[in-house]
């Protein structure tokens, strides 16, 4: 069977959101979504699409503050994946934040729907949750209808339940985009046990 590389992205993205949903290890998380950025950013800087970008819709609705620390994030790439061949083998990195490789993901994400022109579902569930942590009030936000409900949700279950509850909140989200029967997956995984 032949793999394209929107393919290659689409699977290396939806796994890293999955393990990251999941509260997976953060380091291989991080490659997963390094290698579908490679892939995504040289197409995705030669094409306009008509779907808004994260990007588009931060300048638009963010406050300065708000815009310059998402910038931070997203450009706040971990050194271990730069100049990987000049680094000596003791080389030591600070352990990846949550919030980085959240960054990151979305970026890569910006980038898959700028190269091939397709906004699947199941990708807005990790923008939802980067949103919902870096707004402090979405009232009176220019968002679009389906992401102003997906922050809201998260930002309201967190205030109620808190960080665990509303990460699992978010994964029940993302296996609902995908059609993914939660009862039966649950079994299956007992099962496995």
């Amino acid at each position: 069977m032949l793999v394209n590389k929107q393919q290659a992205a689409k699977r290396q993205l939806l796994t890293a959101i999955e393990l990251f949903l999941q509260g997976g290890d953060l380091l291989p998380i991080y490659g997963l979504i390094h290698a579908a950025f490679m892939i995504t950013e040289n197409i995705a800087a030669k094409k306009e699409t008509p779907i808004e970008t994260l990007y588009q819709i931060l300048q638009r609705v963010a406050t300065k503050e708000e815009f310059k620390k998402v910038l931070t994030y997203m450009r706040d790439k971990a050194r271990y994946l730069k100049h990987a061949d000049r680094e000596k083998d003791e080389f030591e990195f600070e352990e990846l934040k949550e919030i980085q490789v959240l960054a990151f993901m979305c970026s890569a994400i910006n980038n898959y729907k700028t190269a091939f022109n397709e906004n699947p579902p199941e990708m807005n569930v990790p923008v939802f949750v980067f949103l919902a942590t870096i707004f402090a009030d979405i009232k009176d936000r220019d968002l679009p209808a389906d992401v102003l409900i997906g922050i809201e949700t998260l930002v309201n279950y967190k205030a109620n339940h808190g960080e665990e509850e509303t990460r699992l909140l978010a994964l029940m989200m993302f296996y609902k985009t995908q059609n993914i029967d939660i009862h039966n997956l649950l079994l299956a995984k007992l099962v496995k046990q």
